[in-house]
């Protein structure tokens, strides 16, 4: 096409008195002289941006005058074949790891005869804990018995004429698989602590025979001091031993 000659044009205007003073009118300057100096007045140039000396050998260069290569880029056409593009580089395969050879299962030791009947004995006989043992043992225990009472008090009025004013008994009768009187032991004393006192020398001794306290009941007190307990022990049978051996005294 060819360009139109009517066209309008731009074109830069000439700087002229008038035209000062237009500029002058409308910026508020001062004068027709300050505008042209502002209009002819040169622009201070920028200093360059220097990097420091330090830096300047690690920064890269730019030269712009070496000319810059472009891919071709050729435009497809609607229906046309696309260019023929080379192919990826092969990847090679990541190395495989070596795989560990099976380990045979150990073979087991051979059984002997022994072994199977051991094994059969422990298969027929029932398993049994700690504690069915223990009841199964006191099971067959045999035992003997024994129940020891303490009466103590004071005489009446009448009766502590020319006696002490407190008396203690203590009686233990044996049940067993012999037949033997009962053991008693008596005293009068003026102390009214001394059933207290007897009655925990008798239990020491129980306990130094091997008789094992099954129950103990206690009664009133009077004066802190005990006046009817009744205790019952067991122990186990040994043969030769008679049911109140050793002897209790105090």
């Amino acid at each position: 096409m060819d360009e139109d000659d009517s066209a309008p044009t731009l074109k830069a205007p000439r700087i002229t008195p008038e035209l000062l003073r237009a500029l002058a009118a409308k910026k508020n300057v001062a004068s027709a002289a300050d505008a042209e100096a502002a209009a002819t007045r040169p622009v201070p140039a920028v200093p360059p941006v220097l990097a420091p000396p330090w830096a300047r050998d690690a920064l890269p260069t730019l030269d712009m005058t070496a000319p810059v290569e472009y891919d071709e880029v050729v435009p497809l056409r609607p229906g046309a074949p696309r260019p023929p593009q080379a192919p990826p580089p092969p990847v090679a395969p990541a190395p495989r790891r070596p795989v560990a050879a099976p380990v045979a299962p150990a073979e087991p030791p051979p059984i002997s005869p022994m072994t199977l009947a051991s094994a059969h004995d422990m298969a027929a006989t029932p398993a049994h804990s700690i504690g069915e043992e223990e009841e199964e043992d006191m099971a067959n225990v045999q035992w003997e018995y024994c129940r020891v009472q303490l009466d103590s008090g004071s005489y009446g009025q009448k009766q502590t004429i020319g006696r002490l004013p407190y008396f203690v008994r203590i009686t233990i009768d044996y049940y067993g698989a012999d037949v033997v009187p009962p053991t008693a032991i008596g005293e009068d004393t003026d102390q009214i602590e001394r059933p207290n006192r007897l009655w925990g020398q008798v239990l020491g001794l129980l306990g130094l025979a091997n008789w094992e306290m099954v129950n103990l009941y206690t009664g009133p007190v009077k004066d802190l001091a005990l006046v009817n307990v009744m205790a019952y022990f067991k122990r186990p049978v040994i043969a030769g031993r008679r049911v109140n051996e050793p002897r209790i005294a105090v």
